[in-house]
């Protein structure tokens, strides 16, 4: 395979520095509680090149990508004595890897450079924010590789790149960009938002009872384990369920995990920390940064009917993510103040992140996609994906709603042997529902820790 690099130049008038957002601070202390193991936060997209696209057209549509978000070139800053910064760069450059797939499969190729490209952590301090990777085939470019530090953006700002790096010869730099958004967070304005969060933080941590309070079994060797499950049938489900009900397919998928997390417990009412975009305002709709947070969510689940228990997480979920913007500073102080008041730490160690995937260049399989749910139920597989001895949470998921569900689990508070059956019960339960049964109380597939819901 040949190996060649292209170098991409950038220059723009827009430059300058200022505190990191909220967001980006957020997430400037999650890469620091994971390091040096963090490249698992990383973003990644795999994109296909429209035929006719020459290399020279590739280049240069990345070069403007990066021009017009300023978040593709700002480095971070951290001090000791707390101050965190953000600095945006007018001009630099970025080297490009171009491999030669004539001799091999190019999709193989581009999957392969994707899990190289992201699975090295980005050094934010020094290190652009991004990586280009392009798969090409006897000159032609067919693939565009990226790879993103979580830092620069999150799951909707990769929507809105993967759009815009298509309409590049237009492409203008947005008037919003995260300066403009940590001006706003440190005004009267923003620290009133800030405030309102607060108290909900409040609130919602004086009744604060995780899932997994009172479970503890051995810890397995590794201790931390991540599953996959690769479910076709999820899309449908969610959609036709949302329609049925009326809410969100967000909502759904918050209520079929938290039905399966009853069902494994023998608990109706817990807590975790769910995410939420916080894309509220147009401007805040339209930027390429990262803007997401965690905020915590009273689940209660009726364990006779789903709908029941859905319409309630709408609800519920629905205030919860109106009040996550806030800031991270704020709340470590907020949580330090309750847990010296409870003399006891807040356990916040698990959290829920429902998102839906920008494309990797996935091409439709009529075969597969207008199979019936219940066969389309049958095509999901189950992986392990790894197994550590050291990780940050006790347990985290990441539910993609265009098809996959990704787990972590802390084993003494979920067995490893029950990772598969639990994530295929939440399928079970979204196929289920999505044929018209309501009923919730027995779900095949799921393990329990040794209790049953209670009616």
């Amino acid at each position: 395979m040949n190996i060649a690099t292209a170098e991409i130049r950038f220059s723009t008038l827009r430059s300058g520095a200022g505190p990191m957002t909220w967001g980006q601070e957020y997430m400037w202390n999650l890469v620091r509680k994971r390091s040096p193991d963090d490249a698992g936060l990383n973003l990644g997209v795999i994109l296909n090149v429209p035929e006719g696209t020459g290399l020279p057209d590739v280049l240069r549509a990345i070069q403007r990508l990066i021009e017009c978000h300023d978040s593709l070139r700002t480095i971070y800053r951290g001090s000791a004595g707390g101050e965190r910064m953000q600095l945006v760069l007018g001009t630099g450059q970025l080297v490009a890897v171009i491999k030669d797939s004539s001799t091999e499969d190019p999709n193989g190729v581009a999957r392969e450079m994707l899990e190289q490209l992201t699975g090295v952590r980005f050094e934010v301090e020094h290190e652009l924010p991004i990586r280009v990777g392009i798969v090409s085939s006897r000159g032609r470019p067919l693939f565009v590789v990226l790879a993103l530090s979580h830092m620069a953006t999150d799951a909707h700002g990769l929507g809105l790149l993967i759009d815009r790096l298509y309409q590049w010869p237009t492409l203008h730099p947005a008037e919003w960009q995260a300066l403009q958004q940590a001006a706003l967070e440190t005004s009267n304005s923003g620290l009133a938002v800030s405030r309102r969060s607060l108290r909900h933080w409040s609130y919602e941590l004086e009744r604060f009872s995780p899932f997994f309070a009172g479970i503890e079994f051995r810890a397995e060797s590794p201790r931390y384990w991540v599953g996959r499950l690769v479910a076709p049938a999820i899309p449908a489900a969610l959609a036709g369920i949302s329609r049925r009900f009326k809410v969100t397919r967000a909502s759904v998928a918050l209520a079929a995990v938290s039905v399966g997390l009853a069902h494994y417990t023998g608990k109706n009412s817990f807590s975790i920390l769910v995410h939420s975009a916080n894309r509220f305002t147009p401007e805040a709709a339209c930027v390429v940064a990262q803007y997401s947070q965690e905020v915590p969510l009273r689940i209660d689940t009726d364990p006779t009917s789903f709908k029941k228990t859905v319409m309630a997480l709408n609800r519920e979920a629905t205030r919860a993510y109106t009040h996550a913007r806030c800031s991270p500073e704020d709340i470590a102080k907020l949580c330090e103040r309750m847990a010296a008041e409870r003399d006891s730490e807040l356990d916040l160690a698990a959290s829920l992140n429902i998102v839906s995937q920008a494309a990797t260049g996935r091409e439709r399989t009529a075969d597969i996609d207008d199979l019936p749910l219940e066969e389309l139920e049958t095509t999901s597989r189950y992986e392990v994906v790894d197994a550590r001895d050291h990780d940050w949470a006790k347990f985290y998921m990441v539910f993609d709603m265009n098809g996959s569900i990704n787990m972590m689990v802390d084993t003494t508070i979920f067995k490893s042997s029950d990772m598969e059956g639990f994530l295929r019960g939440v399928q079970r339960v979204l196929v289920r529902v999505a044929q018209g049964d309501d009923d919730i109380a027995d779900i095949e597939h799921f393990p329990t820790c040794g209790g049953r819901l209670k009616a």
